[in-house]
């Protein structure tokens, strides 16, 4: 809680312990149980709007905006960037993030996940 103090950041919590401690001005005690729900806290409670086009669009690592597609050739020209042999097999394009290089790809689970959140941001 203090890093997001001093990082001019929100700590987002449903700890009830936690966010009954002194000093815990920087955070926000969200009390829906669903994933729907804790999404529309959360935007209300900062003021934020959402487009789909925003949805997984900065770095989970840094933060950062903006993404370079690699191929795979790229990433094994590159050592396999620390990427499992099985995933680089399978998957054929990859995003690496301008700011910090973390490198994603669309797993099993990602065209679910975008429309799920992509449900959220149109109601």
């Amino acid at each position: 809680m203090a890093h997001a103090a001093s990082t001019g950041r929100l700590f987002v919590t449903r700890d009830h312990k936690l966010a009954s401690r002194k000093g815990s001005r920087s955070l926000l005690m969200i009390l829906q149980n669903t994933t729907g729900g804790q999404f529309e806290e959360i935007t209300a409670h900062c003021g934020l709007t959402c487009s789909v086009d925003d949805l997984m669009s900065r770095c989970s690592k840094c933060n950062g905006r903006g993404y370079r597609v690699l191929s795979r050739d790229r990433v094994l020209a590159r050592g396999g960037l620390g990427i499992h042999p099985k995933v680089l097999s399978s998957v054929a394009t990859y995003f690496q993030c301008l700011s910090c290089e973390a490198v994603y790809w669309a797993g099993p689970k990602f065209d679910s996940t975008r429309a799920h959140f992509a449900g959220l941001v149109v109601h």
